[in-house]
């Protein structure tokens, strides 16, 4: 599962595990995270520990879409692995705050220096999104705040292997695409 900005949706509509990307609200969803390292080397054994674990045949988890290299290594395992695009979007408001929550603008930053920088991060999400794309990932889904509850219920319905009307409750959740 592939989330840009929630991570508690994709917790909490499946039972999930969380690797540690760039969604930081899994800490209050009361799931299971663990941190792993970009250039950790053992990830799909350290998976399967995971499946073994929970005694699943399925798991969903929510990367951090910059993580190209997990997002690969995790897409050419002999599983079948389903990737699922949130695809939400980020105001100013929000990508300013979201700047100043990791550190990378202070509350001192100049007006101009802030638009220079939203227009550089903005570049950074497109390209993040478009290097997923570019690795033409066999079972890949999307749901987007912009489309339809249908089309979302039904790529969801698609990518989960679940009813559409599980899909639908879990797409008109009013929280689904805020932060």
């Amino acid at each position: 599962t592939v989330c840009q900005k929630n991570a508690s949706a994709c917790l909490n509509a499946f039972s999930g595990m969380y690797l540690k990307g760039g969604c930081q609200r899994a800490a209050r969803t009361g799931r299971n995270f663990v941190q792993l390292s970009e250039k950790a080397c053992h990830r799909r054994p350290f998976m399967r520990m995971f499946y073994e674990h929970y005694e699943t045949e399925k798991l969903a988890i929510c990367l951090d879409p910059s993580n190209i290299d997990l997002i690969r290594d995790l897409a050419s395992d002999r599983n079948t692995t389903r990737f699922l695009e949130i695809n939400c979007e980020f105001d100013d408001e929000y990508i300013s705050c979201h700047a100043r929550r990791i550190g990378l603008i202070s509350d001192q930053i100049a007006v101009e220096t802030l638009v220079k920088l939203l227009i550089s991060i903005r570049n950074d999400l497109k390209k993040e999104i478009d290097s997923i794309g570019d690795l033409k990932l066999e079972f890949t889904y999307k749901i987007d705040e912009k489309e339809t509850v249908r089309k979302n219920a039904d790529e969801l319905s698609r990518f989960a292997d679940i009813a559409m009307e599980e899909a639908l409750d879990i797409v008109t959740v009013d929280w689904i695409y805020s932060d």
